[in-house]
């Protein structure tokens, strides 16, 4: 089983289209609300017992708790890429110049987004936010909200050096299965600012990094994932049962975000012995793998702008509704928000790669 470049960019492409439809339509659709940090009974009782409204409504709710759960195709190409990079291509790690380097490419990345929705660097969170100890010490203070992937994401590139010296797969499988067990006892906990705490830092997401790691290191040809591959249907029927449970039982939420991975690769890996489609279902087909490969492309300039246009396009001065919302034309002003944000990202991506090599050098870092 692999999962190709191509299908890599078409996973970034489908997770970043569906968090920023997560993180629009809560403001469309307040009363609905994600288990994302921690587990609340109410809010999924809520959601199982939604019964009235039209389908706009349904659209919304759903991405409103479970839109959510793509992120973690990001955090395994993170672990993936590791592997790939500094294992693979045999890439030489050495720890500062490894920090710096990364350190500097999620700044680079976030800082001007960041500065528009932050507005000022008066705040004494400002220097938390920019040091990526925020998630640390004061998650609930990040701005934009969205934002506490980049303290997550520096977490998981250093434990990364660890992982790296200490490559036997039991490492892997005794470090998730302790943070799974982490979770598991919090979700069984009633939700509190300790269980927010925790999911803004690695713990909730270590197994699913981890889990990039085994695949990139031939866990793709693990005896499990080929008969994923053989039963590809099945796998992913089973798979979603499975991931839909766990989202909504205290007992099992803890797994959700490894099964929402399982199910992404069953839907999006390579699939050799596949029958072709006919000709015009193998046009539209490749029509909308090109689409989202190419959004998987501009993803990561996608992921810091839609807080952006969501801040100074559809917020209210007091943050809490949506003025463009008020309107009544949800469809109109989603589609909106999307265009707008796909265009400032397919400028802002090409040159962000065009100046990162620039700063890298003037930092005497391009070559670590």
């Amino acid at each position: 089983m692999n999962i190709s470049y191509r299908n890599s960019l078409q996973m970034r492409g489908v997770a970043i289209v569906f968090l920023s439809l997560h993180n629009l339509l809560h403001l469309a659709f307040p009363e609905i609300k994600e288990c994302e940090f921690a587990f609340y009974p109410e809010r999924v009782e809520k959601v199982l017992s939604y019964t009235s409204g039209g389908p706009w409504d349904y659209f919304t709710f759903f991405f409103n708790y479970w839109g959510w759960y793509v992120i973690t195709i990001f955090i395994f190409f993170s672990g993936f890429g590791m592997v790939m990079k500094y294992e693979r291509k045999g890439k030489l790690l050495s720890f500062w110049p490894y920090f710096c380097r990364n350190y500097v490419k999620l700044l680079l990345l976030m800082l001007i987004p960041w500065a528009l929705c932050f507005r000022t660097l008066l705040k004494p969170s400002a220097l938390l936010q920019l040091t990526y100890t925020i998630n640390i010490l004061k998650p609930e203070n990040i701005v934009p909200g969205v934002f506490w992937y980049f303290g997550l994401t520096l977490q998981l590139y250093l434990l990364y050096v660890f992982f790296h010296h200490h490559r036997s797969n039991k490492w892997l499988l005794w470090c998730s299965l302790s943070m799974l067990l982490l979770m598991a006892v919090l979700a069984m906990l009633p939700p509190s600012k300790l269980q927010v705490h925790v999911g803004h830092n690695f713990p909730y997401w270590l197994p699913v990094f981890l889990l990039g790691v085994w695949f990139a290191r031939g866990g793709n040809d693990s005896p499990f994932m080929r008969i994923v591959e053989r039963h590809r249907a099945w796998a992913f029927v089973l798979f979603f049962v499975l991931w839909f449970v766990a989202t909504v039982t205290r007992e099992l939420w803890a797994l959700a975000p490894i099964l929402a991975i399982l199910l992404l690769i069953a839907v999006f890996h390579e699939h050799h012995g596949k029958k072709e489609l006919p000709k015009p279902l193998a046009v539209i087909s490749k029509g909308f793998g090109d689409v989202f490969a190419w959004l998987g492309k501009i993803s990561p300039g996608i992921f810091v702008w839609h807080p952006v246009v969501r801040m100074y396009y559809a917020v209210s001065v007091d943050g809490s509704t949506a003025d463009a919302f008020k309107t009544g034309n949800y469809i109109l002003v989603t589609i909106v928000y999307l265009a707008i944000t796909i265009l400032i990202a397919a400028i802002y991506v090409p040159l962000y790669k065009k100046l990162l090599p620039k700063v890298l050098a003037w930092l005497k870092l391009e070559k670590v």
